[in-house]
């Protein structure tokens, strides 16, 4: 399943009952960053520059540190913390795949 398709089934429901979507300007900007790996994976395999793909993952990674900083997750009311606990998820499986496409091995827990 790709991304944009994992996002717009189980990401967009969550939200539907607040305010049409993510609630928070961070929780935008990550799903912002979410959905452009997808499209960086297919410039990498077009043109070999990984170095696009390491510049998104930080730019993911910075995206996420600054949700996780502002947007309690578990503290959250439903239907907000079923989203923003798939954001973490989404996140977490967008780095590992990233990482792996460049040979870095990434741990099973933080």
């Amino acid at each position: 399943m790709d991304l944009e398709k994992l996002l717009a089934d189980r990401l967009a429901p969550a939200f539907a009952t607040v305010t049409g979507g993510p609630v928070d300007p961070v929780e935008r900007a990550l799903v912002f960053a979410l959905l452009g790996f997808a499209p960086v994976v297919a410039e990498v395999e077009r043109t070999l520059a990984f170095h696009s793909l390491a510049g998104h993952l930080y730019r993911v990674a910075t995206a996420f540190s600054a949700f996780y900083e502002r947007c309690p997750v578990l503290r959250a009311e439903e239907p907000v913390r079923g989203g923003r606990l798939l954001l973490c998820g989404l996140t977490a499986r967008v780095l590992r795949q990233g990482l792996r496409l460049l040979g870095i091995r990434t741990p099973e827990r933080m």
